[in-house]
């Protein structure tokens, strides 16, 4: 959810809270508490969906994490190994190849990444004789490569990832949106009665509709409800 949409969603459930506490003030007038009734219906559900969200991305996040992290480990121990080679051959081609740390790793885009290790995963493959005198098994090799393979599969088209972003986001305003419709085009106007018949009711309502900026950096007016207007013919 964008500011706005936070906000706005903050105010429908503060006008839920007090509405919640002043039932008694409308428990017997059905049509309001039906409406009450979809509304809380509707917050659960867009509280739900934006932690169900919330959750598959930090899980995708993780995952990724942790396999780049095993890769990069992999991928640190044979580049040691080919240094040593390089080392020893006098070899300038090798030795800059297998200059690599974990912050330079980790500080690599993922499709950079993935070509650098893949340039020391291939480099191995004439000096695997000589890598297992350097503590670098054959195995190790097979494992980078399974590794490596596994996680370019897994990792997600970038239009495909802006697609699925794009319809969530589109999905989380729909309901956002209806939420609000009908607390603005059905409960507004049944709280027009107690305007007289419980003034004092309906001004905290009101007071409850007013929408405040509580994630702006700075402090922002409160912006306060208009009061509905009864429709003419």
């Amino acid at each position: 959810m964008d500011r706005k949409e936070i906000n706005l969603m903050d105010m429908i459930e503060e006008v839920m809270k007090f509405l919640d506490v002043n039932v008694s003030f409308y428990g017997d007038k059905m049509p309001i508490i039906n409406v009450v009734n979809a509304i809380n219906q509707n917050i659960e559900d867009i509280n739900a969906f934006n932690q169900d969200q919330s959750v598959k991305t930090k899980a995708d996040t993780e995952i990724k994490n942790q396999s780049r992290t095993e890769i990069m480990n992999l991928a640190l121990k044979i580049a040691a190994g080919i240094s040593a080679i390089a080392a020893t051959k006098k070899d300038t081609r090798l030795k800059l190849l297998a200059d690599v740390s974990p912050s330079y790793l980790k500080k690599m885009r993922d499709s950079d990444f993935i070509i650098k290790v893949r340039s020391i995963h291939d480099a191995t493959i004439p000096l695997v004789t000589d890598l297992a005198d350097w503590g670098v098994q054959s195995t190790d090799i097979d494992k980078l490569d399974t590794l490596l393979i596994d996680y370019v599969s897994k990792r997600p088209n970038a239009r495909n990832v802006k697609v699925q972003t794009k319809q969530a986001n589109s999905d989380m305003k729909t309901r956002i949106n209806a939420t609000a419709a009908l607390l603005r085009d059905q409960l507004d106007l049944m709280m027009l009665p107690f305007k007289n018949l419980n003034p004092s009711f309906y001004t905290g309502y009101l007071n409850a509709c007013i929408i405040i900026d509580r994630t702006g950096t700075h402090a922002a007016p409160a912006v306060k409800k208009e009061e509905p207007k009864t429709a003419t013919v």
